[in-house]
């Protein structure tokens, strides 16, 4: 095996990937969280 490829399984094995903090933040809803910010940032020059 190349240096590289031992090097990747080590950090592949070490640093797990975890799921969890992108799980437990609310997603943004159009309507609530973006509308608004398009609204009063672009309505302007693009209504």
């Amino acid at each position: 095996m190349s240096c590289r490829r031992v090097l990747l399984l080590i950090a592949v094995l070490v640093f797990p990937v975890r799921e969890g903090n992108a799980a437990d933040e609310a997603a943004p809803m159009f309507e609530t969280d973006v509308r608004p910010m398009l609204a009063s940032k672009c309505g302007k020059c693009h209504s």
